[in-house]
């Protein structure tokens, strides 16, 4: 199971770091490549095995300012897809699992730490997402 990742930057395009966009990608894309890449041989070999991997509605569903976020999102589900048809027939499963936004102390802390206009729409859409939750909607 590939669960590590990390927020990245908040944002427009032009305003992200180019250190920034690469530490995301490395962290979550990245990563969970190098997971199931250490995994994969020995479940090949027992022709056994599952990958989980921790993608996001942020792959699918994009929201303003944290490009390097949902990129990196979108490339788990794309990785994780490609993954499964290179396995097909052997045995071996490859899976993502795409939550929305958690409240997590995590969440609150780093929106608490922005107070841009893109963090401000962001902390929203979170907000929203979880009336929406509370409400039996998603």
């Amino acid at each position: 199971m590939n669960c590590a990742g990390v927020i990245g930057p908040v944002g427009a395009v032009q305003q992200t770091a180019p250190d920034e966009w690469r530490r995301t990608i490395d962290i979550n894309l990245t990563g969970t490549f190098m997971s199931c890449r250490a995994v994969l041989p020995r479940m090949l070999e027992r022709r056994s095995g599952q990958i989980v991997n921790f993608a996001s509605a942020a792959g699918v569903e994009h929201s303003a300012g944290q490009a390097a976020y949902n990129a990196s999102k979108a490339a788990v589900i794309s990785l994780t897809k490609t993954l499964g048809r290179e396995v097909h027939g052997s045995g071996v499963r490859v899976n993502a699992i795409c939550p929305g936004p958690v409240d997590t102390p995590l969440i609150g802390e780093f929106l608490d730490q922005d107070s841009s206009e893109m963090a401000e729409r962001v902390r929203r859409n979170h907000v929203a997402h979880q009336d929406m939750k509370d409400e039996g909607i998603v």
